[in-house]
């Protein structure tokens, strides 16, 4: 009988594992989120933030040649106003507008307040 017991509470923790497993690969669907603007020596802490809420990242800290060819399609930009030049946001947003994608702002490039961003459209369903 508590063989029996012993049994049955593994299978239930194994079902209970696999259950975890199937949630965090449900969560990590890779949904694709453009950041442009932020700090250069942020670029990792926003990848590993995006990487948390199961999105893969691209970030352009500085407009380079074939800016808009890089962005690719992502379901999410994210535009850090503050420290980007005009003549990005413009290729950016021109870029967004043609390929039909959804398009943030944020004043401040902190990692909070990417966190802000991403867990709301993580709440919303909208992206990620």
């Amino acid at each position: 009988s508590s063989a029996a017991s012993d049994v049955y509470k593994r299978q239930k923790t194994n079902s209970e594992m696999y259950t975890i497993y199937l949630f965090s690969r449900m969560r990590r669907t890779n949904m694709s989120v453009v950041i442009i603007g932020g700090n250069e020596c942020m670029v990792c802490q926003y990848e590993k933030i995006c990487k948390q809420h199961g999105c893969k990242a691209k970030v352009f800290v500085k407009e380079k040649s074939g800016f808009g060819k890089k962005i690719g399609n992502p379901d999410l930009m994210i535009l850090f106003t503050n420290t980007v030049s005009h003549k990005m946001v413009h290729s950016a947003v021109t870029e967004a507008k043609s390929k039909d994608i959804r398009i943030v702002r944020s004043h401040s490039s902190s990692a909070s307040s990417l966190n802000a961003v991403l867990q709301e459209y993580v709440a919303d369903g909208k992206a990620c």
